[in-house]
Parts: C-alpha cells; sequence; structure tokens
C-alpha cells in the first residue's frame, strides 16, 4: 500500500508506531513478538520512503527496547508468554535501530541523533549504585541479572547493521564496562554474540580491542566462562580468518599467549594449594584454548 501510494506513507506508519508501542500489547507478549518483526520492517520502509521519518522510528524502537524490562509481573505468566526470551525479541530490534542509523547517516547526513538515540538507550543500563531501587520494577527475567537489561542484546546488532565505526566503539565500550561488572551469570553467551557481531565489522582497532577481552576471559575466567568464550570465539573470529579480515597468525598469536598466560596463573595457584596435598584439576581449563588453536592449525 505505502509503495503504490505515497501518500498513505505516514498514516500508515502512525498507527503501525502505536501497536509497536502500545504496552496493552505487552499482555500477550507471544502475540507481541509475533508481530514485532513485520511492524518493525514496515517503519522502516516507511521510513526509506519519507526521511522525516527516520528520528521517529528511531524513537519508537528505542523506546520498545526500553519497555521489555517492564513487563507486568502480577500479570498471569500464561498471559505474559512465559516461554518467551526477552532478551532474544529485544535483539530482533537491534538490526531495525541498525538500519535507521545508517539512513539517517546517509540521507539527512546528521549522526547527531544517532548517538542521541543510542545514549538513551544505553542510559537505562543501571549502575550498580541503582540496582536495588531498578529491581522493582524490572521483569522476572531482567531481575536476577541487573547489571544486562535487555538493551544489551541489541548492541552488536546496531553497531554490525550501521557499519559506522563510531557508533561500534561506543557499543563495544559500554558492552565491556557491562562485562567487567561481572554480574552475567547465565547470559554470558549473549555478552559473546554482541562481541562477535561488532568484531564482523572489520574494523582493525574493534577486532584487537575484543581479540583482547577474550584474552582477559582466558587468562582470568573460570573453567564455564573460559569454555562458553572459547565455543563463541570458535563461531565468530576464525571464520573471520577465512574471509581474510583477520589474519590467522593474529589469532592464532593471540590464543597461545593467552594459553601462557593462564598456564602461569593456575601453576602459580598449584604451588601455592601444594602444601595442603590436595589434588588440582584446574589444568581442564586450558583444554578449550588447546582446541582452539589445534582447530586453527587444522585450518592452516
Amino acid at each position: 500500500i505505502v509503495l503504490l501510494y505515497p501518500i498513505s506513507v505516514e498514516s500508515t506508519f502512525s498507527i503501525v508506531h502505536l501497536v509497536v508501542q502500545s504496552r496493552i500489547n505487552f499482555k500477550n507478549a507471544s502475540n507481541y513478538r509475533e508481530i514485532l518483526s513485520d511492524s518493525c520492517q514496515l517503519l522502516l520502509e516507511c521510513a526509506k520512503l519519507k526521511s522525516e521519518l527516520i528520528q521517529s522510528a528511531l524513537v519508537c524502537f528505542r523506546d520498545a527496547v526500553i519497555s521489555l524490562d517492564f513487563v507486568d509481573l502480577s500479570l498471569d505468566s500464561s498471559a505474559t508468554g512465559g516461554d518467551i526470551n526477552y532478551y532474544d525479541t529485544a535483539a530482533s530490534i537491534g538490526p531495525y535501530i541498525g538500519a535507521l542509523f545508517r539512513l539517517q547517516i546517509d540521507i539527512n547526513k546528521d549522526r547527531s541523533v544517532c548517538d542521541g538515540i543510542l545514549n538513551s538507550l544505553l542510559s537505562v543500563v543501571p549502575d550498580e549504585s541503582n540496582q536495588s531501587e531498578a529491581s522493582q520494577n524490572f521483569n522476572s527475567d531482567s531481575a536476577r541479572y541487573l547489571s544486562c537489561p535487555h538493551a544489551i542484546s541489541t548492541l552488536g546488532h546496531v553497531a554490525g547493521v550501521s557499519g559506522d565505526e563510531q557508533i561500534a566503539l561506543s557499543c563495544l565500550a559500554n558492552l565491556t564496562a557491562q562485562f567487567n561488572k561481572g554480574n552475567y551469570g547465565e547470559l554470558s553467551r549473549i555478552y559473546f554474540t554482541q562481541f562477535n557481531l561488532i568484531a564482523i565489522t572489520g574494523s582493525g582497532s574493534l577486532l584487537a580491542n575484543i581479540l583482547d577481552i577474550y584474552t582477559n576471559i582466558i587468562s582470568e575466567g573460570e573453567v564455564d566462562l573460559v569454555s562458553i568464550a572459547m565455543d563463541e570465539l570458535g563461531k565468530s573470529l576464525v571464520t573471520l580468518c577465512k574471509t581474510e579480515m583477520i589474519k590467522l597468525e593474529v589469532l592464532l598469536f593471540t590464543l597461545m599467549r593467552a594459553f601462557v598466560e593462564k598456564g602461569l596463573i593456575l601453576a602459580k595457584k598449584s604451588s601455592k594449594s601444594s602444601s595442603h596435598n590436595k589434588p588440582n584439576n584446574s589444568i581442564g581449563i586450558l583444554r578449550p584454548v588447546l582446541f582452539a588453536i589445534w582447530t586453527i592449525l587444522e585450518f592452516v
């Protein structure tokens, strides 16, 4: 309709805008998830036809992500869609925000709107000092991991689709700051997914930062976190080697350095605890790193 009748663009946009932002729709999260992707796509198409709508669409998508953190806990779980993963729902909005950022920069030549939207989206991430207050408002999914509200799961998509290095750097800086707080729990894979999506943008400085993040995780993390990190690293960064976005030698050196650093730390811990005559099984933490190194050597 909007393609055939351009005069209908604004009225169509207004209707879909209300559907996406309406809190009424959150009463049935399953239905909301079903209509969200098509609704976002339609808002994006309207913005492509009428650039004046880009900012309104961005505000709508930002508010939709933020609202996922405030689902009414008093509602029956069957009504809210108890099996709904709100992080996946938020992640599905991320690419549309990135696409609108790209439009705004290319068409309107003004990145201040993008910076404003990104800053306001990131500002919903609570500081540790505000977590007790925030816990009164977040839904049950967020309440367990207050340092990682749903906005986090959009950032890799926003960075990747926008194709803008400045936006990607802002997203990575915020992700790193939140990850370093250490309260990610079972959501560590969400962080790694975002890191990998940002890595795919191909910027040398971004890749170097992300490799450093993985190196630190390997050197300092517990066995479960290291295993997950290496699994996610294998999914994305080894693939980048095949497309020559990152040199195999760089990735191999990073992993070998991390392996050696981790081995030294384990040896130091082992020597301190040897007086207790307890077997030290922590060497198993090195296996995921060895496996990743072996995978790269096989590829070479």
